[in-house]
């Protein structure tokens, strides 16, 4: 979106170049390892969401239970 605005709004090619290169890692010489960092961040959101669903479980069935010992 930043080269868009920086290319097309404001007629920054320069700027828009570097926001591009910024983005792909270019800048820092890490494109060819940007593969891997996309890898690793698909990882952890993967570990972040399994865990967010065995919480949500856990305490579910915690107010399950705690619902029916109120009604005994």
């Amino acid at each position: 979106m930043g080269f868009t605005i920086a290319h097309e709004w404001l007629h920054q090619d320069q700027l828009g170049r570097f926001l591009l290169g910024l983005h792909t890692l270019e800048i820092l010489h890490l494109e060819k390892i940007y593969p891997l960092l996309n890898g690793l961040g698909l990882v952890g959101l993967l570990i972040t969401g399994v865990s967010m669903i065995g919480l949500f479980r856990i305490h579910s069935l915690r107010i399950i239970c705690y619902i029916k010992s109120r009604q005994n």
